[in-house]
């Protein structure tokens, strides 16, 4: 890995030097961005992705972090050192190069890193998984599939993390610590990049973890696939009739069947896709924003900010600043 990130993720963190002095965690997330329970919380996306698809970060060392879930995922990677773990109530203890990839809404709590203990978090969204790549891949009966397949449709998976013990593995290191140093570095494209970094790592990952799925995809799950890539080419003038016809189904039953699978009709995937495409525009172009709107397909201006502001937790404009 690059000598300048390594030195970066050595240094004290201020919430490291804090954890030191008072030999306990210090938390350093906002109110606003989590949901506090009684015994564990609840880490909001807001806090992270809002205007990153994929956000990098080293876990603060020298104290123990408290049960707490997400409304993400997070693959957290062992740079050196070792890192033990409470998940879902099973102690883990990961070595370095080891993996884990963590659900939605799983709970885990973290024992303290010391000096040498090295950790860093990947978090995304469900959004941030390449369908394309899903649908080219829906043949594999491989149980890291199945587990980002579930995820895009808002199903729960029955376990909720997989650990990938990664002690040879060269290949899976590299694509790792490359999307760690275009994360630090902060080059040109690099948000791209790490994007396409995150597809490769999860097909290295099919590639060499040989557990089958328990099921093999289902020629509704298999058709769902399709609609959601569908919706991610032609989301402009798509329409459910076009789909039922396209797939030979009744618009009705097939609407049911979408929200059944997807937890979501099929004009919030409809909205959801241009909202996304939007967002993309908006960080990565000088267009005006009221000329994005209505390329994306939007016809109101209301509607579009009102459920902008609901995905993304801020408005377009800042976005853009934020970006800038």
């Amino acid at each position: 890995m690059n000598r300048k990130v390594i030195e970066l993720l050595k240094e004290y963190t201020p919430q490291e030097r804090a954890q030191l002095i008072e030999k306990k965690f210090v938390d350093n997330i906002p109110d606003h961005v989590k949901e506090q329970n009684k015994d564990t919380f609840k880490i909001l996306n807001t806090l992270f992705y809002n205007n990153k698809e994929i956000y990098v970060s080293k876990h603060n060392r020298f104290s123990d972090y408290p049960l707490h879930s997400h409304q993400f995922l997070e693959i957290n990677y062992v740079l050196s050192g070792q890192c033990t773990q409470i998940v879902e109530g099973r102690t883990v203890t990961l070595s370095k190069g080891d993996i884990i990839l963590l659900d939605i809404g799983c709970s885990h709590s973290i024992k303290a890193l010391s000096e040498d203990d090295l950790m860093v978090n990947i978090i995304f969204g469900d959004r941030s998984i390449n369908i394309q790549w899903l649908n080219d891949l829906k043949a594999s009966n491989n149980i890291i599939h199945e587990f980002l397949l579930n995820v895009v449709r808002g199903v729960n998976n029955t376990e909720k993390y997989i650990i990938y013990r990664n002690h040879t593995d060269s290949d899976i290191t590299v694509v790792l610590e490359k999307i760690i140093e275009e994360y630090y570095l902060n080059r040109p494209f690099s948000n791209t990049i790490i994007s396409n970094y995150l597809t490769i790592l999860f097909t290295e990952l099919m590639r060499n973890y040989h557990i089958k799925a328990k099921e093999k995809i289902t020629p509704h799950q298999s058709l769902i696939l399709n609609i959601l890539k569908d919706i991610e080419e032609n989301y402009i003038d798509i329409s459910l009739q076009l789909i039922a016809d396209k797939y030979g189904y009744n618009k009705n039953y097939l609407g049911n069947l979408i929200k059944k699978q997807t937890n979501y009709t099929f004009i919030e995937l409809v909205t959801r896709q241009k909202l996304i495409k939007a967002h993309t525009l908006i960080i990565s172009t000088s267009m005006p924003i009221n000329d994005i709107i209505y390329t994306v397909g939007f016809s109101s201006k209301n509607f579009f900010y009102d459920k902008y502001k609901q995905f993304y937790h801020c408005l377009p404009n800042e976005s853009r600043k934020m970006n800038r």
